[in-house]
């Protein structure tokens, strides 16, 4: 039994940091950021390179309500990145780049008309309810990762100046 339990242990260790780090069905993860976050960091160091490019400052704007500054603040720190709250705080007219909560966005939303905007997912999680998980329902998640109670998350959106 001790042999069997180490054994699922590396396995599961392996499918968290190696194949399905951000797949909050995986036992071993709790809140995380997902996967389209490294997506959305690439498009913002585009639209930088693009202002590089063309002479030109680029700001981004990342709102920082519900505590939304982690991871951008770590990929972010050479850039020109400020870290307004936007449910409290103006949007900085100078912004090229606008990385928003759900809070700030409707907010601000008046003032992203000159924007291209799309929501991603931001942090994706599975708050298990342990009193649901029948034997069934483990078996399920053991050989399907089916988790028994819904995933959840929290949305961002990516708002780019047109032309920037």
């Amino acid at each position: 039994l001790v042999l069997l339990a180490v054994l699922h242990t590396g396995y599961a260790s392996y499918r968290v940091n190696a194949e399905n780090g951000a797949d909050p069905r995986e036992f071993l993860v709790t809140t995380q950021s997902s996967d389209a976050v490294t997506g959305v960091r690439d498009e913002v160091f585009a639209a930088k390179a693009r202002a590089d490019r063309e002479g030109r400052d680029s700001d981004v704007v990342v709102d920082s309500a519900e505590g939304a500054t982690f991871p951008w603040a770590w990929y972010f720190r050479h850039l020109d990145a400020t870290y307004p709250d936007l449910t409290r705080e103006a949007l900085p007219s100078e912004a090229d780049v606008v990385i928003a909560t759900r809070g700030g966005r409707d907010r601000v939303a008046g003032e992203l008309a000159g924007y291209a905007g799309r929501e991603f997912p931001f942090r994706v999680w599975w708050v298990r309810d342990y009193d649901e998980g029948s034997p069934g329902a483990w078996w399920d998640w053991f050989t399907e990762r089916k988790p028994w109670n819904p995933t959840g998350g929290m949305p961002e959106w990516l708002y780019v100046r047109q032309g920037a």
